[in-house]
């Protein structure tokens, strides 16, 4: 961290810096070799002579106008992330205010910044074509070219984020794979998340998603549905496959009862507001940063300041907005408790964590296998048998104090760790870890209806990710694939 904000401080002080010390030695040096007592006895002259000035009253007058440049261009720079800090921090302090002005404050700082890197451009060309006007460097071909291909490559980055600033700045569709459910097709879960929205005194989702991913969550966002298309906003309820084959009812009843939680406390109405912006910011960071890490030499060193500022904004904001994330969890765990047990909802998180932690993995074994042609028939079985693998041969002291502080994985949010939650609930959430991993391997009988809806998800997944030249052929081996099996690392 020490690392990037040295990186970031440097990279946005290098072109006020050059400007500022081309521009006050040189001054300097043309006050000297005038005689004069004063600049302003030299202004005088300059001014006596009009038309008929020496060339050093020309130089002096763009010394001195690159040095005004140079400060104002220093000021902004500096001011920026200092004003987005102090905004970012009062908005922090009340939500409904955070979830309001937190997207105009985005968009503010995404337009500043362009102009800030065409002002560094420019500052660029003009502070290093006076330097060797002056004789302070050598009018070297290459080094002349280095920087002016540094000064034009801020300007391209300047207009690359411009380009995309409407795309940034436009809400991102919550992309799902998954399967929207009608009542008929698991009416035992549409009856249970009623009857828990009626206990609890929450709104109903509009619609239930499941998919294969093991994450939950509740949203009012645009989702893109892979196989369907776009959904328009609405509430929608994301549950995961897995977890509605090993959890029992007392879990299931926490896991939505949680989620229903955020129904009630209006927590969805802030996450429209809020979470696409931040979503958008970290869209622009990760943006900028491929651009960067495609680049070479000076264009790579152009990017650095937007790099750091979006890097900046970013990791500020998620510091802030950390209190009002865990007190949303607790109240959420809180309605948990209305409807389940403080013992139910601490091998709900063991297990929610648990199942989270193999999924990138098994999503790039899936494209392996896609690559040679070869899906598979469900895989949301396959998700957990990957998931026992790992858990049979993972060290037990490791797992047992990575999943005591892991955070629940979450599309929109941020979660406290499981040993807080389980604490706010009054549990201890080391002394339901060995039984919880252990109730893992339990054989159920799936919900009816579910290995069905499982088969048509993976049908999906094949048909979104597989080349669409290249046939694939559907696998029902008992026996994972090299490419879905859990391997340790060498």
């Amino acid at each position: 961290m020490f690392k990037s904000i040295t990186l970031f401080v440097i990279s946005l002080l290098v072109a006020p810096g050059l400007g500022l010390f081309a521009s006050i030695h040189g001054m300097d040096v043309l006050h000297a070799e005038s005689g004069a007592a004063s600049f302003n006895e030299i202004w005088a002259r300059c001014a006596a002579w009009g038309a008929n000035a020496p060339e050093g009253c020309a130089m002096l007058e763009r010394l001195r106008l690159l040095n005004r440049i140079s400060w104002i261009a220093l000021a902004v720079t500096v001011a920026l992330p200092l004003f987005y800090l102090v905004a970012a921090w009062i908005l922090g302090r009340n939500r409904d205010l955070l979830a309001r002005l937190f997207p105009w404050l985005v968009r503010l700082v995404l337009g500043i910044l362009p102009l800030v890197l065409v002002a560094h451009g420019i500052l660029v060309w003009f502070g290093s074509w006076e330097m060797v006007e002056m004789g302070f460097i050598p009018g070297n071909v290459k080094l002349m070219l280095v920087l002016g291909g540094l000064g034009l490559m801020l300007v391209i980055s300047a207009i690359s984020i411009l380009a995309s600033i409407k795309r940034m700045l436009e809400p991102d569709s919550l992309h799902v794979t998954g399967i929207l459910l009608e009542k008929q097709e698991m009416p035992q879960l549409f009856a249970r998340v009623s009857r828990l929205a009626a206990r609890l005194g929450s709104r109903e989702p509009e619609r239930i998603i499941v998919g294969i991913e093991p994450t939950a969550y509740v949203a009012n966002v645009p989702i893109k549905l892979r196989g369907v298309g776009d959904l328009p906003e609405a509430e929608t309820l994301y549950l995961p496959t897995p977890a509605l084959r090993v959890l029992s009812d007392a879990e299931l009843d926490a896991l939505i009862g949680h989620e229903l939680g955020h129904f009630r406390g209006a927590d969805v109405e802030f996450s429209t507001r809020f979470s696409p912006s931040l979503r958008n910011l970290a869209i622009a960071a990760e943006a900028v940063a491929t651009e960067d890490s495609e680049e070479e030499g000076s264009m790579s060193l152009a990017l650095l300041p937007a790099i750091g500022l979006l890097g900046f904004m970013l990791y500020t904001i998620r510091r802030i907005v950390g209190r009002i994330s865990r007190q949303r969890e607790f109240a959420a765990d809180q309605a948990s408790l209305e409807v389940s047990s403080p013992q139910a909802i601490a091998t709900l998180l063991v297990k929610f964590n648990a199942l989270s932690l193999q999924w990138q993995g098994f999503r790039h074994g899936l494209v392996a296998l896609l690559h040679r042609g070869v899906s598979r028939q469900n895989l949301s079985v396959d998700y957990l048998a990957r998931t026992r693998q790992f858990l049979s041969a993972a060290p037990a002291d490791k797992l047992r104090n990575f999943l005591i502080e892991a955070h629940t994985p979450h599309p929109l949010d941020s979660h406290p760790p499981l040993i807080e939650r389980a604490k706010a609930v009054g549990m201890d959430a080391g002394s339901v870890i060995n039984s919880s991993l252990a109730s893992l391997y339990d054989v159920r009988v799936p919900p009816a209806g579910l290995e069905a809806i499982e088969e048509r998800i993976s049908q999906i997944d094949a048909d979104y990710y597989r080349h669409p030249t290249s046939p694939v052929a559907i696998s029902n081996d008992p026996e994972l694939p090299p490419e879905l099996s859990f391997s340790q690392p060498t």
